[in-house]
């Protein structure tokens, strides 16, 4: 294989105020990677929420990184980070043969030799002017990273959907939700009209700091309830759910690959552009604001009880992603280690 004994260093955080997106995006490409004979490192920041503990538990070593720290030397350096461009991607070019760049935001400037954006909508045209000549640009939903569960899921998750029923509702506001956006849409739920028997699926990450508030939302609910705290089956809550409420992130792409008709509510900036492009393209239905959801959440439950939306909607997100965009970015990463 050609990634058969090359190194790969992934420069990414997380904590309590980043929140998972960056390294979980990052591990899914690292396992990707690994599988074809690839090893990879971690390059972190020491802070709360970092989770290096998890990194180390799949298997790949952590540099916490301090002053002066010096980077040993690797085949590719891969950044998943918005408060790193240029001048960072340009100073460890001394010890990497190579930079790939995942970003979201085509905001700033970078010296990387292949870049992705794996968000609907974006297109080459928006890096063209902030990237070197002769940088590789991968833009759109084809190369959202997902573990490999969710492809392995889709058929089932897909099939399961015929016919359309609203029944099972998930919500998911990522792994960290520190401004408790799940308690804001339990809340919402009680004003909606889901059917009598509905039951509610309440998924929160390891660091989540509202838990104990977000049981007590959920068990006041009139619909039968459930909160799991980091599970390890979340394709199979997925494509077991007939519609999601959840944050316009990463997890978008793994509901559209399992074809989960969603509400999504952006809950920072950088989910904006992706949010505004799944609703555009009909895969989910944006509910905005998260302090509007006492009258958005409601009036958009009223509109799904028409199971031909929902089936259309489940449809036209299945369109988007088929869980395969981690293998595609490796064969990239590959390519470019051919050059030399």
């Amino acid at each position: 294989m050609r990634l058969t004994g090359q190194v790969v260093a992934f420069r990414a955080d997380a904590s309590l105020r980043l929140g998972m997106g960056h390294v979980m995006r990052c591990l899914t490409l690292a396992d990707e990677l690994r599988r074809q004979g690839a090893a990879c490192l971690f390059l972190c920041e020491e802070q709360p929420g970092d989770m290096t503990t998890e990194i180390g538990a799949r298997g790949y070593p952590v540099h916490v990184l301090h002053a002066g720290a010096e980077l040993a030397s690797v085949d590719v350096m891969v950044v998943d980070h918005y408060s790193i461009g240029e001048a960072w991607e340009t100073a460890v070019r001394s010890c990497c043969r190579y930079v790939v760049v995942l970003d979201d935001l085509a905001d700033r400037n970078h010296n990387c030799d292949l870049l992705i954006d794996q968000n609907l909508g974006r297109t080459e045209s928006h890096y063209l002017p902030l990237v070197p000549p002769g940088c590789r640009i991968l833009t759109g939903s084809d190369y959202a990273m997902l573990r490999a569960e969710f492809a392995g899921m889709r058929d089932y998750s897909l099939r399961r959907r015929e016919p359309a029923s609203l029944r099972r509702v998930f919500i998911f506001m990522g792994g960290v939700d520190r401004s408790n956006i799940t308690g804001k849409v339990l809340g919402a739920l009680r004003q909606g009209d889901l059917p009598p028997g509905a039951s509610i699926t309440v998924v929160l990450g390891p660091q989540a700091p509202w838990a104990e508030q977000v049981r007590q939302e959920a068990a006041r609910l009139p619909w039968g309830s459930e909160v799991r705290v980091a599970p390890q089956d979340m394709a199979q809550l997925m494509a077991d759910s007939d519609l999601a409420v959840g944050a316009a992130g990463g997890a978008a792409w793994e509901r559209c690959c399992l074809g989960l008709p969603s509400l999504i509510i952006p809950i920072a900036d950088n989910q904006l552009f992706g949010a505004k492009a799944l609703s555009e393209a009909n895969a989910a239905y944006n509910l905005g604001d998260p302090d509007a959801l006492p009258e958005s959440l409601p009036r958009a439950l009223a509109a799904l009880r028409n199971v031909e939306r929902l089936t259309e909607m489940g449809a036209c997100a299945s369109r988007l992603v088929d869980g395969l965009g981690a293998a595609r970015v490796c064969e990239y990463i590959g390519e470019l280690l051919e050059r030399s």
